[in-house]
């Protein structure tokens, strides 16, 4: 995995769990509008071919010091190969 030197760290972890048709769609997309906030959406509901834990420290690696929170959305079927 490649480092990025001078990156921010120092920002809240988010998870939206959830089942489907609950609005968190919605919630995504105004989270999303924020300039402060890096939403991934449903980046976790497949694995293609990657582990957990790649996807994970791929979400929540480092962003510009403007970022305040980092999340995604995830539903309870999520991912669909497990």
């Amino acid at each position: 995995m490649r480092k990025l030197l001078f990156r921010n760290k120092d920002y809240v972890k988010y998870i939206v769990l959830t089942r489907t048709r609950t609005g968190s769609t919605m919630l995504a997309h105004k989270l999303s509008s924020h300039k402060n906030v890096k939403e991934h959406y449903e980046y976790y509901k497949s694995l293609r071919g990657r582990s957990l834990e790649d996807i994970w420290n791929d979400i929540f690696n480092g962003y510009s010091k403007q970022v305040k929170a980092v999340g995604f959305k995830v539903h309870y079927n999520h991912p669909a190969e497990a």
